[in-house]
């Protein structure tokens, strides 16, 4: 036992240092609304809120994500450093968890156990769950299913009614970190189930309510606070574009769990005919593991490889539709197979020579693993080293381009933020690809804008006025009435402004209002807006702003 702890303990540290380049980073990507927008993050006296409110500005509903989240702003403010080392801790718990599920559900060894928690713990499928903070969801998801199974196996094999207990918690713990715990976790209890025959089914059926129950209760508590489905996105595909292009991304799912290169972070997919290369070859993949299946008994280690595989990569293949078709990090719970499949090689491997040419191979793919994750970490500083590199790979990379035209945007190159963020509102109906439209036409607007290309800017805002909402809609207000102010039309400045005055949270907009309140002959309203909202007390100093607004 002893020896065991040692050994988990000393793969922790090699997983740490591996990871050790991912903490001195910045916030990216989703975390700048999340994190230092506070759309994810509620105060420590209101957490309980959580699990009443929407996660962040989206359809999902994921508490124990904005209970992580806010915890961390109350920790470490505004530095993103302790963010990124809490990611790297959970890490270290996924890989924990992944030891004793792998070594229940697969019935493996310490040893065998062991290695695929190393392989889990440097795997390329980790750099974005661990690098990026806004993706924190799959890291818990992930941890409390395999936690769930694992405790759900005690139970069966202990009889000890304190594990189920413990199991449905860890179950709801899972649910409220991400919405596919719905579905990976009866995945996984169908597939041990199977392979045993269904014999606890029909022993403990009563337990299994307990897990219905639970599911029925997280349900009723979502739809309460989310009752809108999640972001669908549009696809138009027929039928043979829709199966042909689900299989060209069930086909790279399956190499990134094998390939241990890093890869490439655009969700720009290739609509593609079921008739081409990338879809046959899924098709045959599928096909031999169906034979391998029918050729092994049901409670065989193969056996449940096959199905874990197909149960833990389904949802990436957006049946249910997801905001990004594609993207590296649904493979990421998938990724014990990649060491599960090297222990069974390894089994059926006896002649000499063979082992040593593999234990070469295999030591080869795993330093390439160590170096690919290692070196990824340093991608994180900010959106300029992460997105630049894969719109480079990837033109297609919409959702890159607009991180990259926001990340110019905030320094004040407008040139440069035009280019990119005209690239990600291109249309191309060959391929499917996500970025937030109504962001991304703010943004270029507010670029249009800062080179006095007035015409072009009122016209983007002017589209999305009908459609946008939040603080989004805010953004596109103000951007019109400043639009107004140098068309000096100030009877439309106030008129855009005046039915929000109370959700603007800075002080631009307000001192726009008040300008345009004195330009139209309502001083006192203006004089009322400074006292009242921006809180101006001494009455001489609003005198000023009045005369210098005149």
């Amino acid at each position: 036992m002893k020896r065991e702890k040692l050994l988990l303990t000393l793969v922790l540290i090699i997983i740490f240092l591996v990871h050790s380049g991912y903490i001195n980073n910045g916030f990216t990507w989703l975390d700048h609304g999340d994190i230092e927008g506070g759309r994810a993050v509620l105060p420590l006296s209101r957490l309980q809120q959580a699990f009443f409110t929407r996660f962040g500005e989206t359809n999902f509903y994921r508490p124990l994500v904005t209970i992580l989240n806010s915890t961390d702003v109350h920790l470490y403010g505004r530095s993103a450093q302790g963010f990124h080392l809490t990611n790297i801790s959970l890490y270290l718990l996924v890989v924990v968890a992944t030891f004793y599920f792998v070594r229940t559900f697969f019935e493996l060894s310490k040893r065998e156990s062991l290695f695929i928690a190393f392989v889990v713990g440097i795997h390329p499928l980790t750099i974005l769950p661990v690098g990026a903070i806004s993706y924190r969801q799959e890291l818990l998801t992930v941890m409390f299913t395999f936690v769930t199974i694992t405790t759900y196996l005690k139970f069966f094999e202990t009889k000890k009614r304190i594990w189920i207990i413990v199991s449905l918690f860890f179950w709801l713990l899972a649910l409220f970190s991400k919405e596919t715990a719905l579905f990976w976790v009866p995945g996984l209890i169908f597939i041990w189930e199977s392979s045993q025959g269904f014999e606890n089914l029909r022993q403990q059926f009563k337990y299994f309510l307990a897990f219905l129950f639970t599911a029925i209760f997280y349900i009723i508590l979502r739809i309460q606070t989310v009752p809108e489905f999640w972001t669908e996105q549009s696809q138009n595909l027929n039928l043979n574009e829709a199966i042909g292009t689900r299989l060209s991304v069930f086909l790279s799912q399956l190499l990134n769990i094998i390939v241990p290169f890093q890869s490439g972070l655009s969700d720009a997919t290739l609509i593609t005919k079921i008739t081409t290369v990338k879809p046959i070859l899924a098709i045959l993949i599928l096909f031999a593991g169906l034979i391998l299946v029918l050729r092994n008994k049901k409670n065989s280690i193969l056996f449940r490889l096959v199905f874990f595989v197909l149960i833990m990569l389904l949802p990436a293949l957006s049946i249910i539709p997801l905001p990004r078709f594609n993207s590296p990090h649904y493979g990421f719970i998938a990724a014990p197979a990649a060491g599960v499949i090297v222990i069974l090689i390894a089994g059926f491997i006896t002649n000499k020579l063979a082992k040593s040419v593999f234990l070469i191979f295999i030591s080869t793919w795993l330093l390439i693993m160590i170096v690919s994750t290692f070196r990824a970490g340093f991608q994180f500083k900010d959106d300029f080293t992460l997105f630049n590199p894969e719109v480079k790979k990837d033109n297609n990379f919409k959702e890159g381009h607009f991180y990259l035209g926001d990340y110019y945007l905030r320094r004040g190159n407008f040139k440069e933020a035009e280019k990119h963020l005209e690239v990600s509102l291109q249309e191309n109906p060959k391929l499917i690809a996500f970025v937030d439209r109504s962001a991304a036409m703010t943004n270029l607007a507010g670029a249009y804008l800062a080179q006095q290309k007035f015409g072009k800017a009122e016209k983007l805002l002017e589209e999305l006025i009908k459609k946008s909402s939040g603080n989004n809609r805010l953004m596109v207000l103000y951007n019109l009435a400043v639009i107004s102010e140098r068309k000096s039309d100030y009877e439309k400045v106030v008129n855009l402004l005046k039915n929000e005055v109370n959700q603007w949270q800075e002080p631009q907009p307000l001192l726009l209002y008040v300008k345009g309140l004195v330009k139209i002959g309502r001083e006192s309203d203006a004089d009322n807006i400074l006292k009242n909202k921006l809180f101006v007390i001494d009455k001489q100093k609003r005198q000023e702003i009045i005369q210098s607004a005149r």
